[in-house]
């Protein structure tokens, strides 16, 4: 008989299963690493472009801002020049005469002369009495259009003496009154939709 001589050692099943979990484990690790090298690179492509779109991004702020500045600079000088044409535009100083006209206090009231220069008109009125000059001087204070009112000079109508007086008993003495205007410039200023302008 021959004896069953058996050199080989035997195999342990744990070591087997051993190296099954091994190459799984290898297997995951080597999944794991393409994963993450996939992910690195999709990561640095898509950072590229995401860095080139924020470059072209902060430059068309940049044109944007400069655009706005220019056109905030010259919304500031359209309005200006507006601004200045606007008040470079006659004002309707027929409103004034009209004023001083209807202000004026009975038919025997007249305006004999009228100036208007920069916001300041003189008058020449005629009265028959003082209290008339008085009533007028109060109605031209009290209106929204008349800012400043001053009475420069009030004279009286003279006969000379060579002439016989009695020639003159049928008409009255005028008083002549020069008043000073400041006109509110802001009540000249139009509107807008008036008729009669």
């Amino acid at each position: 008989m021959i004896p069953n001589i058996n050199l080989l050692p035997e195999r342990d099943r744990k070591t087997g299963t051993f190296a099954w979990m091994f190459y799984i484990f290898i297997g995951i690790w080597v999944i794991l690493l393409f994963t993450i090298g996939f992910q690195y690179f999709q990561t640095k492509t898509d950072n590229e472009t995401l860095q080139r779109e924020i470059d072209s991004l902060t430059l068309d702020k940049a044109v944007l801002e400069t655009k706005v500045m220019e056109q905030s600079n010259n919304v500031g000088n359209d309005f200006q020049a507006a601004v200045e044409y606007v008040e470079n535009l006659p004002l309707p100083t027929s409103k004034i005469i009209t004023e001083l006209l209807q202000l004026l206090p009975n038919e025997h009231s007249y305006l004999t002369y009228y100036s208007y220069t920069g916001g300041n008109v003189s008058i020449e009125t005629a009265f028959e009495t003082l209290d008339s000059v008085a009533a007028y001087v109060t109605a031209l204070t009290n209106s929204d259009m008349i800012r400043d009112v001053q009475v420069d000079a009030i004279s009286t109508t003279s006969f000379d003496s060579n002439e016989e007086v009695e020639m003159y008993f049928d008409i009255l003495p005028r008083y002549n009154v020069l008043i000073t205007i400041e006109v509110n410039i802001s009540s000249l200023r139009s509107t807008g939709g008036d008729v009669d302008e």
